[in-house]
């Protein structure tokens, strides 16, 4: 398991949850609708598929507003 800080994006008094990871070139957003980002990382299956996203890019994920660790 991998420990990723979870941070907040404040907008209109609402917290938006995301995670950046990786060190590619380029940077890429994921939005996470059915496993939250907070919990992403105790899949094993999504776990590794996330690891190969982070090897090339730079990884922006997040959950949408009202869902996962987002208000």
């Amino acid at each position: 398991m991998r420990y990723v800080e979870v941070r907040y994006a404040v907008r209109d008094g609402k917290r938006l949850a995301f995670e950046v990871f990786g060190s590619g070139p380029s940077d890429l957003a994921v939005v996470q609708s059915e496993f939250p980002i907070d919990l992403m990382w105790d899949l094993p299956q999504l776990a590794s598929f996330m690891e190969t996203l982070g090897g090339l890019a730079r990884v922006i994920a997040f959950d949408i507003r009202g869902a996962g660790a987002s208000d």
